[in-house]
Parts: C-alpha cells; structure tokens; sequence
C-alpha cells in the first residue's frame, strides 16, 4: 500500500483516498516491521516509523479497538461478541488531496451471529490460547474450519459476497494453526489438520497481484483459483495479514 504523503498513514488500497485508523494501521505497521527485520528493508522500517509516529494523535495504534488486534499480540482481559460499524473520525488534506479517515469501531451485540463468521471464531480461538482454555480455543478453530471446503471459507461473508472468497481468513487460518501447534496443550490437535493448512498456505501463494499486495476476495473455477481486478481490489489488511503469516516462525 502507498503512504499517504506527509501523513505517516498507508492507504487502504491502492489509489484509495481512504484511511482506516483500524485495524488497518496496526496491522500494517507490524507486518512493515516483519519485512524490515526479515530482509532489513529501510523503506519498510521508514513507513512503519511514520505510522508510528503518526498514532498518538488519534489515540495510538489499538484505540480503535478490533478482535483482529489478537494477532498482535494486544488481548483484551474479556472476551465479548462484538461487531464493527465502519464510521467516519475525520479528513485531512494532504498533496492536494481529500482523504476520509475511517475506523471500524466495535461495541458488544448479544445478537451478533458470530458463529457464522470463520474470522471471528478464529480471533476468539487465538484469545482462548492465550486466557489458558485449551477446549475453547480447538472447538473455535474447528467451528471456523468447518466452513472450509478446500479452496476457502464458506461462510456468511461468502453468502454476501456472492460466492466470493474472502482472502484474510486463510491467513488468520495459518497464523492461528501455527500459534495452537507451538503450544504443548494444542500441538496434537493442531497437527490433525496439516493437510488442510498445506492447502490453505497453497490457496495463498496464488493471491498475490504484481505489485506485491494481496488481493481481497477471489473466485474458484473448475478448481482454479482467480483473483484480478474485476474480482476485487488489493488492501492493506489483506496484505499485513499474508505478511505476519509468512513471516511466523
């Protein structure tokens, strides 16, 4: 994603004149810092300092607080369903343009279904690892991964997105997989599904466009994965997720 000049923000996608403060920012300031200390790349560790320096004034980089923070490592002492509504905080103008900046913001909903989301039980079965509930976070990884079907997840958002996958989730998948077998408490669970995190990890390494981002969303064909333009666009949390994926140890 292309930083917005003088701002320290990334886009959300690219050409985009709109910035999401969460969990866009978070997660692309992370994955900036994974590339750098991976191949110590100076623009990477450039762009994450200007998010960093950036933050403070609209609160630091979890104010806007979104489940997908667990994969950063930021857990909340409670776990409550919540969904986000995607609301407007302010604009700026910067080189001659007009940008919204945006944050998803979560309040607690005793109706949400979050049961029919594969993400959702996915960040709760990262904050179950991490709470110590062992059962808790295999049942919510195994909920999620009922909605695979060996190409992606079918879950609600597949439904409204008319048949459209959605790319995230297989990096969720792989960054909690990997978190469940590092832990002698899941490691035997973990290891059941192999099989299907070799395809989850051979879904991924076909979502990525040219220019390096990842793309949102993409359709599967007589078993062939595609992802273009007229499927979807590239963005920033897409692309920070694939990133922190590939780069877990």
């Amino acid at each position: 994603m292309l930083a917005v000049p003088s701002s320290g923000f990334l886009q959300t996608f690219p050409g985009s004149q709109v910035i999401y403060l969460a969990d866009d920012q978070a997660l692309d300031y992370y994955a900036l810092q994974s590339i750098f200390h991976s191949t110590g790349n100076s623009l990477a560790s450039s762009e994450a300092q200007g998010i960093n320096d950036s933050m403070p004034s609209w609160g630091g980089l979890y104010n806007y607080w979104n489940p997908a923070f667990v994969t950063l490592g930021d857990y909340p002492e409670n776990w409550t369903w919540s969904n986000g509504v995607d609301q407007q905080i302010s604009s700026i103008i910067s080189d001659g343009k007009n940008y919204t900046i945006n944050a998803t913001v979560f309040s607690p909903n005793p109706n949400f279904e979050y049961y029919n989301y594969a993400d959702q039980e996915f960040y709760y079965s990262l904050w179950s690892l991490h709470a110590g509930n062992y059962s808790a976070a295999e049942n919510a990884f195994r909920i999620a991964n009922n909605f695979w079907n060996g190409y992606g997840f079918t879950d609600k958002d597949f439904t409204a997105t008319n048949g459209k996958y959605t790319s995230y989730k297989l990096a969720l998948d792989f960054i909690v997989w990997k978190s469940l077998k590092s832990n002698v408490n899941t490691a035997n669970f973990a290891n059941g599904y192999v099989p299907e995190i070799k395809n989850v990890t051979s879904a991924m390494s076909l979502l990525q466009g040219s220019d390096g981002g990842v793309w949102t969303n993409y359709l599967v064909r007589g078993s062939v994965v595609y992802a273009n333009t007229s499927i979807s666009l590239e963005n920033g949390e897409s692309t920070s997720l694939f990133v922190l994926a590939s780069n877990i140890k």
